[in-house]
């Protein structure tokens, strides 16, 4: 641990353009208990987390978990994940108590495929309706969704609409027809061309000469026509389903092959049309669906697909080696992290004024973000940042322990195996076919880290807590980027509700003291604190006369006093 040095920045506030849209939400407010301090009064520090009431998530607003049920938790010792692994370790992501303190906090699960495929991945379904034997029964399915909903935990499915597998009943059928000169039935369902030549990203049908089907990934990925009101009805029908039998919202795959890639094709789809008719259509079977999107592409093309009435979009602009979050931690500049969120914000406001950003370091398709911030302290930080932009936060299952240990360029590599234990592997479930490794983080597993208070699990923790007392930190709307003097530390005001908070980040390996401009806040409390670094830093911070002093790697949410 580097020496904390105490000094002083004189701050100026440069403030961004406010939101283009405010929303109308209802949210209950929060109580306070700590004894903090007034602008004139001397601060004594008591933990917000332990003095202030979180509150239940009862609208969309989630701290999701996504997870991969083959490499997660198995019950049966085959060493293959499955839906009772899962059930089994639900008290780890919420024991359905806010206040117990004793689970990760996580309010919505995000599932991987899990329908009937011959993959590990699953992305390559044959039976939309079936759950895949590997990871157990519709009844185990049913279990599990029953006990997510008592803990408060929503489930959202992933559902690749955009393509099935070549041994899907439909492209079997739609085969046959092709080959007997026949258009209007299922091979309608799916994208093709009828030429002498081959298109890109299309193959041949065996069976029916110069007819082609569109195949974005790869020939067994066959994808559908979206536009055909035959696929549709399909579509609805497997929503329905789904939400009969538990499910709350969908992740949909591959969002950028929702528009048609060649003009010849059958399929006529366009992307903002289709994500608006699936979203009224879903609200039939629940008006409280919930729908993020992989759109893997510019800011500017995910920006205006919100036109569209979605959700959520997932921000891409903040994942990765070379996302936002990593990208402060590496050139040291939390302002301009600060002002690319308040930008996108901003934006996707004009298209969607009730939209849900959705915020991520890394998914099953990227390189782990372990693997890239491979301090603690960096990891904990770009949490930080990510998980208190107002939004949805995505947790990558195993980035809450620093899980990394990428071994190659392939998707499988990015699916390590969750690490209960670095000792007990009761439960443990195996990496995915080919990649026979055992990744240990550098604070041990679950079991482990659980006893560490300065782990990178006990971190994550921290941070849910601190959402679920400060509510607005989600929903509200960033009305001002703080500039405070150096790019290492900056901030924002959040409004919901006419509520105020301030989230303010020192990323800087020292000690600093900034000071706000009396009109963002009329008499300061302490809301939240999170340490990078030492969670015994806490004991310099101070927060008098309208000055912050902030230890190094720490993050402060500040309100007005009750």
């Amino acid at each position: 641990m580097k020496k904390l040095i105490s000094i002083m920045l004189c701050c100026a506030m440069a403030v961004l353009p406010l939101c283009a849209c405010q929303k109308d939400n209802n949210s209950s407010s929060n109580g306070s208990g700590t004894e903090s301090m007034s602008k004139q009064g001397e601060f004594v520090y008591n933990d917000p987390i332990n003095t202030l009431t979180p509150v239940a998530s009862q609208d969309k607003y989630r701290n999701v978990y996504e997870l991969l049920l083959y490499t997660y938790s198995d019950s049966n010792g085959d060493e293959t994940g499955d839906i009772n692994g899962l059930i089994s370790k639900l008290d780890y992501l919420n024991d359905g108590d806010p206040a117990s303190g004793e689970d990760l906090g996580v309010d919505a699960i995000w599932m991987l495929p899990f329908t009937a495929a011959k993959s590990y991945h699953k992305y390559d379904t044959y039976d939309y309706y079936q759950v895949d034997e590997e990871y157990g029964t519709l009844e185990d399915f049913k279990k599990l969704t029953d006990e997510c909903h008592k803990r408060g935990i929503k489930v959202i499915m992933d559902l690749a609409l955009n393509h099935t597998s070549t041994e899907h009943e439909w492209f079997k059928k739609a085969r046959e027809e092709l080959a007997n000169g026949k258009t209007d039935g299922y091979a309608q369902m799916y994208s093709l061309i009828y030429s002498e030549d081959k298109p890109a990203y299309f193959a041949g049908v065996p069976e029916a000469e110069n007819w082609w089907y569109e195949c974005n990934f790869m020939p067994s990925f066959p994808e559908l026509n979206l536009s055909s009101d035959m696929t549709r009805k399909e579509i609805e029908n497997i929503i329905k389903y789904w939400t009969e039998n538990g499910v709350d919202g969908f992740r949909l795959d591959g969002v950028k092959y929702y528009n048609s890639v060649n003009k010849e094709s059958t399929d006529k789809t366009d992307a903002i049309e289709f994500l608006g008719w699936l979203n009224e259509t879903a609200q039939k079977y629940n008006p409280d669906v919930y729908f993020v999107g992989e759109l893997w592409d510019s800011s500017t093309t995910i920006k205006k697909t919100y036109a569209s009435g979605i959700d959520s979009l997932f921000n891409f602009d903040g994942s990765g080696s070379t996302g936002k979050y990593a990208n402060a931690i590496k050139t040291n500049n939390v302002y301009k992290m600060v002002s690319s969120v308040l930008r996108f914000q901003n934006s996707a406001c004009e298209r969607n004024e009730n939209y849900i950003d959705a915020n991520f370091l890394s998914n099953h398709d990227q390189m782990r973000i372990a693997d890239t911030l491979t301090e603690p302290y960096e990891q904990k930080l770009a949490a930080a940042m990510y998980m208190l932009s107002p939004g949805n936060s995505f947790i990558y299952y195993g980035e809450e322990l620093g899980l990394g240990g990428t071994i190659g360029t392939q998707d499988a590599s990015y699916r390590t195996a969750m690490v209960w234990s670095s000792t007990d592997s009761d439960t443990a479930a195996g990496p995915p076919p080919g990649y026979e490794v055992s990744n240990i983080p550098q604070g041990g597993g679950v079991k482990e880290q659980l006893k560490d208070s300065e782990s990178v699990l006990n971190f994550y923790r921290r941070i849910i807590k601190l959402k679920e007392i400060n509510p607005e930190i989600a929903r509200g709307r960033i009305t001002q980027a703080l500039d405070l003097g150096n790019p290492k530390q900056a901030g924002f005001c959040v409004e919901y509700n006419n509520e105020k908070k301030v989230v303010l980040f020192n990323i800087a390996d020292e000690t600093v003291t900034v000071e706000l401009p009396d009109d963002i806040l009329k008499d300061i409390e302490l809301y939240g604190d999170l340490y990078a670094g030492n969670t015994e830093d806490y004991k310099t911070l101070d927060i008098s006369g309208g000055k912050i002093t902030m230890p190094q790697y720490s993050v402060v949410v500040l309100g007005e006093k009750k």
